[in-house]
C-alpha cells in the first residue's frame, strides 16, 4: 500500500466517508505550493534573462578574449604590444573566431558644469566591428575610421529612464 496516499485519504475523508475539515486546508496548501513554485520559476527565468543580457552587453563593449601586455601596472592604461605577432595569423584561422581587431585605451577625466567623472577612452582602428554598436545606437551614427586621418568623433553611453543607450557625438579634439 502507498503510505502517502493512505495518509492523504485519512486526512481528507473520515472513516464514515464524510468530508473532514482538513480537506479545504489541504486544498489551500496545495494551491499555495503551486503558486509559490510558479513564482520561483518566473523569477529564475527573469534573472537568467537579465544575466544573459548583461553578459551580451559586456562582451559587446569588450570581447570574449582580450590579449594585453602582461605587466604589474594596475591602471587602465596598458603598454601597447606590436600588431605584428606570429599568433595573429593562427587566431584568424581558428573555428569560432569571428573577428580580431586592434584597440587602445587611455584613462581620462570628463568635466561638465557641475560634475567631474573618470572615463576610459577606447581608440579603435579601421578594422573595428560596428555590429554591436549599430544595434544599440539610439542617436547619431557610426563613423568611418581612416588610419591616415584623425577624426574628432566620440561615441558615448548615457542612461535614460528605461535603459542604457549610446549616442554618437562629434567633438573638436
Amino acid at each position: 500500500m502507498n503510505t502517502e496516499l493512505f495518509i492523504a485519504n485519512r486526512l481528507a475523508v473520515d472513516t464514515s466517508g464524510q468530508k473532514t475539515i482538513a480537506r479545504p486546508i489541504l486544498r489551500i496548501s496545495v494551491y499555495g505550493i503551486a503558486l509559490s513554485l510558479a513564482v520561483m520559476i518566473i523569477s529564475i527565468c527573469t534573472v537568467t534573462g537579465f544575466k544573459s543580457e548583461i553578459r551580451r552587453k559586456l562582451i559587446g563593449f569588450g570581447a570574449h578574449i582580450q590579449i594585453l601586455n602582461y605587466d604589474s601596472n594596475s591602471s587602465f592604461e596598458t603598454k601597447p604590444i606590436s600588431r605584428h605577432q606570429p599568433f595573429t595569423a593562427i587566431i584568424d584561422t581558428l573555428p569560432g573566431i569571428k573577428h580580431v581587431q586592434i584597440y587602445a585605451t587611455k584613462p581620462g577625466i570628463m568635466k561638465s558644469k557641475d560634475e567631474i567623472q573618470g572615463a576610459v577612452v577606447k581608440g579603435i582602428s579601421s578594422d573595428f566591428d560596428w555590429s554591436f554598436f549599430r544595434e544599440n545606437l539610439v542617436e547619431g551614427e557610426s563613423f568611418q575610421v581612416d588610419d591616415s586621418i584623425n577624426r574628432p568623433w566620440v561615441t558615448s553611453s548615457t542612461v535614460s529612464a528605461n535603459t542604457c543607450c549610446m549616442k554618437s557625438v562629434s567633438f573638436l579634439i
